[in-house]
């Protein structure tokens, strides 16, 4: 029973060093290939403002000055990024599809995106017996036979995977739990504080949405307010010219009422009262007479 428990032990070990390891290397030489260590400085200049948005929610403090070092410290290296880093560049500076990163993919799948992916889930499915540091055989054989073809196909050469599988084990197994848990914990973090950024994204598309909202009926207001303020416009366009066209029609009637008018009799009974010396008189009261004629006709 004691021999079984430490073969098992002895299985969890291989395992976590496998992926520790191996796996860390197989991910820092594919981006390594994808950035060559020479460009990676200016990679990173010219991709920091699209990694400041991920600053405190997924790479914190430490990582963050890996990538981007005060100016007296030395550049950044990819051999100072862990895997939990190396995945985050993979998924926002490496030219990767931004989604099929949250499955584990499928068997066919062999493309370089999916061995990655497929890293973090085997990692995953090692550290599930981190607890006991203990895995069966058959689970070692099956789990050690994903990883090894997963790292191959990410160029870690066959023999390297061969020679950790049968070399004989140091007092290890404690550093690499530490490093599963670290790698857990890491991950755990990126996770909650991704789906905190989902929630603010949405939380702002909500209040856009609505300002968006609050914007159209206002425009509708608008426009409405505008047109009835077209509309009272011309219908007072309207009373007025009707009151311009009355008081022309008015004044024509008058005119024309005037035009037919005979005053013969009206200036033969006042020449009657004609005297010498009195043509100033008279000339006065032609001119009242006028002017209360034309006011009766106004008037009617």
């Amino acid at each position: 029973m004691a021999s079984a428990n430490l073969q098992e032990k002895a299985n969890f070990t291989r395992l976590s060093r496998l992926l520790v390891n191996k796996g860390t290397e197989a991910l820092r030489n594919t981006f390594d290939a994808v950035h060559p260590p020479a460009n990676l400085q200016a990679v990173l200049a010219a991709n920091r403002a699209s990694l400041l948005k991920l600053k405190f929610r997924v790479i914190n403090n430490p990582q963050w000055d890996l990538l981007f070092p005060p100016p007296s410290g030395n550049p950044p290296n990819s051999k100072t990024f862990d895997v939990t880093l190396l995945t985050v560049l993979f998924r926002n500076i490496c030219g990767l599809p931004s989604t099929g990163w949250s499955a584990m993919p499928p068997d066919t799948d062999r493309s370089m995106q999916a061995n990655i992916v497929r890293l973090k889930f085997l990692r995953n499915e090692i550290y599930a017996h981190v607890t006991l540091t203990q895995v069966d055989n058959a689970t070692f054989e099956s789990l050690w036979q994903k990883i090894s073809q997963t790292l191959v196909e990410l160029n870690i050469p066959q023999h390297d995977v061969d020679d950790l599988k049968t070399s004989p084990l140091g007092r290890e197994e404690e550093i690499y739990v530490k490093i599963l848990e670290e790698w857990k914990s890491q991950e755990e973090d990126s996770i909650k504080m991704l789906e905190c950024l989902s929630d603010d994204v949405k939380s702002m598309e909500s209040s856009i949405n609505r300002l968006t909202q609050i914007a159209e009926e206002n425009r509708d207001g608008m426009k409405q307010k505008i047109k009835n303020s077209i509309t009272r416009h011309s219908q007072a366009s309207k009373d007025t010219n009707y009151q311009n066209n009355c008081s022309k029609e008015n004044d024509e009637y008058l005119l024309q009422k005037l035009a037919k008018h005979n005053f013969k009799s009206k200036i033969r009974s006042k020449v009657k009262f004609f005297h010498p010396g009195t043509r100033e008189w008279f000339l006065k009261e032609v001119e009242r007479f006028f002017k209360n004629e034309y006011k009766k006709e106004y008037k009617k």
